[in-house]
């Protein structure tokens, strides 16, 4: 074989299924396989990955196999192929990815053309987040950092072999993670000209879903000390102290070093935390930049400050104040931490201001229809929010319509005692829909119209817990025509409402009327009936009811409740509503009756329609589950409901 044009190296280990893929999308590649040479290190597998590899040899004599020893470092396998290469070029694949069918002609010509030392491909990820594409265009002479070609570090790109010899550069083989760092960092420096390619998917990045990618496996604080101190010299060497030099640290303190502050730190034994923080203090803080700490989030904000000057046991303080959920209080007007005297002292007020949206704690506790909407209760722990922030910021539920155009509708709660919170809302929910049939979903805040300090899915039974749906039906705002709100668990556990004109998981079908008796055919999946029950203007009125041997609901109406709904408006009878409370389900069903005959459903026209006013304010529910006014959010929700007051508007 004459020298190969491109050296692929792919270490692997127990990956057989996906090391086949892997190597088909090598084999397929446009560019000739007389071009290609394919190294493979097998780190002693055990799944027949040798044995497959041998097998491919008779039909592919540009495959090399190389088999060592688990060393269980991707780092051992890539150095035993470097050292085997003989392309012009080298690539690093690993087995749990793949290449698109033009990847490896595109790279190695734009590389010749241009005279490329590193062609940095576009990667896309598979069940893995890759956003490479938000921030890589195509340069063909690219500076790293304006380009962003620093923001990644990965070893999936196309290198010239000649710049890898001269430098002899090789993968640490000392760490577990960061080496891919070290090596590629290098290059970048050395390089004479880098290449970026965003024209074309070049690379497919697997996410696996045992979780067996090596770089998603937790980090001890020792490799994150090599990884930082290692990336510090680097640049150090290759950069003059200046704006540059702080940007290209900014990647090692803020993607880097910052993660390492937490669990890795607190695994480590203390006198590898105060060693730690001494080298860090000493190599890589003191090319932080003030303004990037202070534009950090919290978290990596706070471990950073204390990181600066503080102690090993005042960074383990920090963190258990913060798994603990820390005390949020109020400076100037202005929700801050409050990290407790001595961490206070270490850490400036201005550090210590929220930012991020921090995760509300919260437990389900019950969720019913009533005659005008649906009530959830919640049991929120507030005890870290001073009670200043309470007065300021009450708790509220948030409802968002799923799609393209949100909007959202905040609905304030009532303190029932204690950490119990009631939330109600109903047909003054319907007409801020932008659709007639909808999602809603629902988080658990607390906010002003200035931030957002907490949130939280909102849980409806949670996750591991049979499913549940309740409904209420209401007059639609323009003509009368039922519409249903129905408050379901959605597969992670949590609480979404669906609005639109007829139920799916409460819904119950009269099969039959005969003499005052409704035969009902229940949900599927609805459980036990609890009980059965009818609204009317009257009130709620408990009915008798059977279940029959074919699974249907058989109701007798009272000759007192069909008189409730005998009369006419607009040239039809006023619904009663029917509520069926199942064990996982909440059904009601609109009834009316005219001459003694069940007759389609609808409340006289506008019935249920908010009334004509300038101001957002939303039509109170009945008494029993009257709602404070709701708040919208958003600019755009702001002039949508203004459009729609004003095509609602009587001439």
């Amino acid at each position: 074989m004459s020298t190969p044009t491109v050296s692929v190296i792919t270490p692997t280990y127990n990956s057989l299924e996906l090391l086949q893929e892997c190597l088909a999308s090598v084999f397929n590649q446009t560019l000739p396989q007389s071009e290609i040479e394919i190294i493979v290190i097998d780190d002693g597998s055990s799944d027949g990955t040798w044995d497959f590899l041998q097998s491919l040899r008779p039909e592919h004599p540009n495959l090399v196999a190389i088999r060592q020893e688990n060393s269980g470092r991707p780092s051992v396998g890539r150095n035993r192929g470097l050292a085997a290469a003989t392309g012009e070029f080298i690539f690093f694949l690993d087995a749990d990815d793949w290449f698109s069918p033009e990847s490896l002609e595109r790279l190695v010509s734009a590389a010749r053309i241009h005279g490329s030392d590193v062609v940095v491909g576009l990667a896309v990820g598979e069940n893995r987040l890759v956003r490479q594409s938000n921030y890589l265009s195509t340069v063909y002479d690219a500076d790293i950092l304006d380009d962003g070609a620093w923001r990644t570090l990965s070893p999936w790109k196309l290198f010239r072999t000649s710049l890898l010899r001269r430098l002899d550069l090789r993968f640490p083989e000392d760490m577990v993670q960061g080496e891919d760092q070290i090596f590629v960092s290098q290059c970048y420096f050395a390089a004479g000209k880098v290449s970026i390619l965003a024209d074309y998917d070049y690379y497919h990045v697997r996410g696996r879903e045992d979780g067996g990618n090596v770089s998603k496996q937790p980090q001890s604080l020792q490799n994150k000390l090599l990884t930082v101190t290692r990336m510090a010299e680097i640049i150090t060497s290759n950069t003059r102290p200046g704006p540059r030099r702080r940007r290209h640290f900014q990647r090692v303190i803020f993607r880097t070093l910052a993660p390492g502050l937490g669990r890795p730190f607190m695994a480590a034994p203390a006198e590898e935390q105060e060693e730690f923080l001494r080298r860090i203090q000493e190599e890589v803080l003191p090319h932080m930049d003030a303004k990037d700490l202070a534009a950090a989030a919290d978290r990596p904000r706070l471990r950073l400050a204390v990181s600066r000057k503080g102690t090993g046991a005042q960074l383990a303080e920090l963190n258990r104040r913060l798994a603990d959920g820390p005390v949020f209080s109020v400076r100037r007007g202005q929700p801050h931490l409050d990290l407790g005297p001595e961490l206070n002292t270490l850490v400036p007020a201005g550090l210590r201001r929220v930012q991020d949206v921090w995760n509300l704690q919260h437990q389900f506790d019950s969720l019913t229809s009533t005659g005008g909407g649906l009530s959830a209760m919640y049991r929120l722990d507030l005890g870290q929010f001073d009670h200043r922030i309470l007065h300021r910021m009450p708790p509220k539920l948030e409802l968002t319509v799923r799609g393209a155009s949100p909007v959202t509708v905040r609905v304030p709660g009532r303190q029932l005692g204690g950490d119990r919170w009631q939330f109600v809302w109903g047909a003054d929910l319907l007409s801020y829909a932008p659709e007639a049939s909808t999602i809603w979903d629902a988080r658990l805040v607390l906010a002003d119209e200035s931030c957002q300090l907490a949130s939280g899915r909102a849980t409806y039974r949670g996750p591991g817990v049979p499913a549940e749906a309740r409904a209420v039906v209401l007059p639609g705002p323009e003509d009368g025509a039922p519409v249903w709100l129905e408050a379901y668990t959605t597969i992670g556990g949590s609480l979404s409402v669906r609005q639109g004109p007829q139920p799916k998981a409460t819904a119950a079908k009269v099969v039959s009327y005969r003499d005052g008796q409704l035969e009902i055919q229940l949900p599927k999946d609805g459980g036990a009936v609890n009980g059965v029950a009818v609204r009317s203007a009257d009130g709620r009125t408990p009915l008798k009811y059977a279940l029959r041997p074919n699974g249907r609901l058989a109701v007798l109406l009272p000759a007192a409740v069909l008189s409730a709904s005998a009369g006419s408006n607009g040239g039809g009878a006023t619904p009663l509503v029917l509520e069926i409370d199942c064990e996982h389900a909440g059904c009601q069903l609109p009834l009316s009756f005219a001459d003694d005959a069940l007759v389609p459903a609808r409340w006289p026209a506008g019935a249920g329609k908010r009334p004509n006013t300038s101001k957002l304010t939303l039509a109170p529910l009945p008494s029993e589950a009257r709602v404070p006014a709701r708040t919208r959010v958003g600019l755009d929700s702001l002039l949508r409901g203004i459009g729609r007051l004003r095509r609602h508007a009587r001439p």
